[in-house]
Parts: structure tokens; C-alpha cells; sequence
């Protein structure tokens, strides 16, 4: 199931939908688009997104925060995860290529490992 969405004149389709801690203590959120794109918002300000990480393969089929926020962790269907830094303002990313289908991704809540479904 797909959220549609039309904002500004640009349609798309949320495939996923991600936020860090709750609402209370922290104001940030991620959005996984069939448009090849996972994009991070903040709440308090809605007009235009922080950042538009742009994908080399598919829609967002993954995502997740490190427990502080400074990491987000970015999954596309086949071959790439993606690692973006917030101190970067998500411009620097480490990239995990493989050759495979991809589950999901996550983090402990430590942070210590990451965990890659194949």
C-alpha cells in the first residue's frame, strides 16, 4: 500500500514512512519514495524538505535511525545501503554495495551493529 501524495505540484508515491524517537523529543522524519528518493523532514517545517538523498536503484524498501539521530541507515531493494550522516547534513554517506536482494536494515539501539536482512 502506497501513501499518495501531491505537494507543490510534485506527485509521488511514499513507500515508506520513518520517525526518530517520538514526537515529543524530536521533530525529525524520513520519507522512502517510489521515486527513487528517501527524503528527511522536519516537523516543525513542513514547506520544504531538510535534505533529498537521491537512490541509484528502486523505492526505499528500508530505513532507520541511530538512537541520537546523527545516523540514518538507507535501504534500496537490491544492492545498496546507504549510511548518511547528519553532521553532514546527510551530503556524506558511506555506500554498502553487494550483489543481492535486500530485506530491511537496522540498528540496535545502542548502535553498536548494523543489521542487514539478505
Amino acid at each position: 500500500m502506497f501513501l499518495d501524495c501531491c505537494y507543490s505540484g510534485w506527485s509521488f508515491k511514499i513507500t515508506l514512512l520513518l520517525l526518530h524517537g517520538t514526537l515529543m523529543d524530536t521533530a525529525l522524519f524520513a520519507t522512502g519514495n517510489q521515486d527513487k528518493t528517501c527524503q528527511v523532514w522536519d516537523i516543525r517545517k513542513l514547506s520544504s524538505a531538510i535534505a533529498i538523498l537521491k537512490g541509484n536503484l528502486g523505492a526505499t524498501e528500508s530505513m532507520d535511525f541511530s538512537s541520537d539521530g546523527e545516523f540514518m541507515v538507507v535501504a534500496k531493494p537490491k544492492d545498496f545501503v546507504h549510511v548518511y550522516s547528519k553532521n553532514s547534513d546527510y551530503q556524506k554517506c558511506q555506500e554498502i554495495d553487494f550483489f543481492g536482494e535486500i530485506l530491511g536494515v537496522s540498528l540496535r539501539p545502542d548502535d553498536e551493529p548494523m543489521y542487514i536482512g539478505i
